[in-house]
């Protein structure tokens, strides 16, 4: 059976559409819902219209039918698997009601419905190339390199830079440790590199005075 973390590793409206519509998405999981246009409504049968209302609705109302009866039907021993009702997925997915995702926050989500979750910690790592190849990074690489270590959100700043947020510090220690040897990547800590030493600290102090004697001479020509 594939991988959960290969069938899910794009999280982007479309490609879970595609791969949830592709023959291994439809058949991961036994009595999968079986989801067609109305009669006379096909205009997004064979065409795709990313960002349209109507299509993105419709790709949002698939998603979230198969992910519900994905769930429901995930702890359910296949010999004991029956066609769920779409009260058994409701049911299943109650623990998410009225709850929007935010990502890169120290919220994990608003609920809507009560009171929102304790802020997490969240951490950033730096990853860049280790060699000048004129290779450039790939956000689908690294979310696949970093999946296997926890929940990490890639986001790519240049071709050669790519900004990580770890939701906690025990995935940042793991992931530092799995990448310090690492043949093709670099993985730096965000808070490393502006980490304040005692040495570091009068070479900080000097710098914020010259900026401020600059103002101020700046200030008194101008006056």
């Amino acid at each position: 059976m594939m991988n959960e973390t290969v069938l899910f590793q794009e999280t982007r409206l479309e490609d879970l559409h595609d791969m949830l519509n592709s023959p291994q998405g439809k058949f991961y999981v036994l009595y999968s819902p079986h989801i067609e246009h109305a009669p006379g409504f096909d205009r997004y049968v064979t065409c795709h219209h990313h960002h349209e209302a109507g299509y993105d609705s419709f790709l949002t109302g698939y998603v979230f039918l198969r992910m519900a009866h994905f769930i429901a039907a995930k702890d359910i021993r296949s010999t004991e698997l029956r066609p769920l009702s779409f009260k058994d997925q409701l049911k299943a997915i109650s623990d998410f009601e009225n709850r929007v995702n935010i990502a890169r926050a120290v919220l994990r989500y608003i609920n809507f419905g009560g009171n929102d979750p304790p802020n997490r910690s969240k951490s950033t790592l730096i990853v860049t190339l280790r060699q000048n190849t004129g290779e450039s990074l790939s956000a689908k690489e690294l979310a696949q390199e970093f999946l296997r270590l926890g929940i990490v959100d890639v986001e790519l700043e240049s071709s050669v830079k790519a900004i990580v947020t770890v939701s906690n510090s025990k995935e940042v220690k793991n992931i530092l440790a799995a990448f310090r040897l690492h043949r093709k990547y670099k993985v730096t800590s965000f808070s490393s590199i502006f980490s304040i030493t005692r040495e570091t600290l009068p070479i900080l102090g000097c710098g914020i005075l010259m900026v401020l004697a600059t103002g101020g001479f700046v200030y008194l020509l101008k006056s």
